[in-house]
């Protein structure tokens, strides 16, 4: 048999099982072979450009946080506003500041920690118990989904080396950390152990404690009509969101007004957010307040049919509800930055996790979820596209359903309220 003749019986043999993520993984293995020849192209500087560009920030944001958190962390800092993350990984950053400080010359230069072994291995370990968990989520997609051992292995080494993670391992960002705690709120919120629920809210808590913006992820709660449960998650996530400030010279009011500030003078250059989208389209014939009120009109409209197709849907898969949230939380509460797309890997893992026929939505998720995690061209606008035509085409398959169970919805309620008065 030739080569080309055992090269499409082994893929027939692989995909059989799976073939929607089989043609992920293929994608983005074969992405990431051409990113290795671009590599070498004299003056293209691809590797360079995919990662974070300036030698003296690398690793800089878990350096700098130790350095922030011990000094007044929610006042004015280095000329600058106060910290932007939340008091619970503030308190973690300061902890381990302090218990590394007497290794370095100068505990007050974030950079000196960068230079002595103690706070370097620190941070080293974060980040490879980090990734060993997000090795363990990802071989999900061979128990749950069939997917052949050797392709899930593939899957991680590809979102391993992808722009997003390599991007957040280069700044020392707690970005990967936060995954690792996202998935393990959705992987345990169904379980009928109760135990195992309140871990995950705690797990969630955690993570809203180190990035904000996972707290919405409690909204899932209510498509389970678990009204109690939605209630013990919202206290649990606001007891360990609240209480570390007690632990800090800060309040909620002062984390509230950095981030009002960091987000009236930020400028990430790229275009990801809805914000970004109506800036990049209105600028030249608006002001920026029509800008801002534009961006919060759609930024509500996208929550709400979100929200609705979530609530209503019942057929929708556990893929598309992810992404549906995930989506929500960086092109309608994100920064723009690169690494937030670390997100997509939960709703990627369930992806690959549910065997799926190629469909066409399934054909060309497969594509775009390899195309978000390109290592080069690194780009966010490109990788906000790719999520925005999941997101579409998600949106337009579920409308037809949502509009339906709203309908239901509504009669139901009638037939009680006419029963109840008769």
């Amino acid at each position: 048999m030739s080569l080309r003749g055992k090269a499409l019986e082994r893929w027939d043999a692989v995909s059989r099982s799976n073939p929607a993520a089989s043609l992920m993984v293929l994608l983005m293995a074969v992405f990431l072979i051409a990113d290795a020849f671009l590599f070498l192209v004299p003056g293209l500087d691809a590797f360079r450009d995919s990662l974070h560009g300036e030698s003296e920030t690398y690793f800089m944001d878990f350096f700098s946080s130790l350095v922030d958190s011990m000094n007044n962390p929610y006042g004015n800092l280095r000329d600058i506003t106060g910290v932007i993350y939340p008091a619970l990984i503030t308190v973690f950053y300061s902890l381990v500041g302090h218990a590394v400080s007497g290794y370095v010359s100068d505990p007050t230069d974030a950079f000196s920690y960068r230079e002595v072994q103690e706070p370097v291995m620190v941070l080293l370990v974060i980040t490879a118990l980090s990734l060993y968990a997000v090795h363990l989520f990802c071989m999900r997609a061979e128990r749950k989904g069939g997917l052949e051992h050797r392709m899930s292995e593939l899957m991680f080494l590809c979102v391993l080396l992808s722009s997003p993670v390599m991007y957040a391992v280069v700044r020392g960002n707690s970005m990967i950390m936060c995954v690792v705690f996202c998935a393990l709120f959705v992987l345990g919120y169904r379980s009928e152990n109760r135990w195992i629920r309140w871990a995950s809210y705690v797990c969630l808590g955690i993570a809203a404690g180190i990035k904000i913006a996972p707290a919405v992820l409690a909204f899932i709660i209510l498509r389970e009509r678990d009204w109690r449960g939605f209630a013990e998650c919202v206290a649990i996530v606001a007891a360990l969101f609240i209480v570390p400030f007690a632990f800090t010279e800060g309040s909620l009011s002062d984390l509230i007004s950095n981030l009002t500030s960091y987000s009236d003078g930020r400028d990430s250059g790229a275009i990801v957010t809805v914000g970004d989208y109506v800036h990049a389209l209105l600028y030249r014939f608006v002001s920026d307040g029509v800008q801002s009120t534009v961006s919060i009109a759609v930024t509500a409209a996208l929550v709400v049919l979100f929200a609705a197709m979530i609530l209503f849907d019942r057929e929708l898969d556990q893929w598309k509800i992810l992404i549906l949230m995930f989506g929500a939380m960086i092109l309608c509460f994100g920064n723009g930055i690169r690494y937030n797309f670390c997100y997509i890997i939960i709703p990627l893992v369930f992806f690959a996790s549910e065997r799926r026929e190629m469909s066409r939505i399934n054909a060309v998720s497969a594509v775009c979820f390899a195309v978000m995690f390109l290592l080069y061209p690194s780009e966010p606008f490109l990788k906000s596209l790719a999520l925005i035509a999941v997101l579409a085409m998600v949106t337009w398959e579920s409308l037809p359903r949502t509009r339906d169970g709203i309908r239901k919805a509504m009669a139901e309620r009638r037939a009680k309220h006419m029963v109840s008065d008769s």
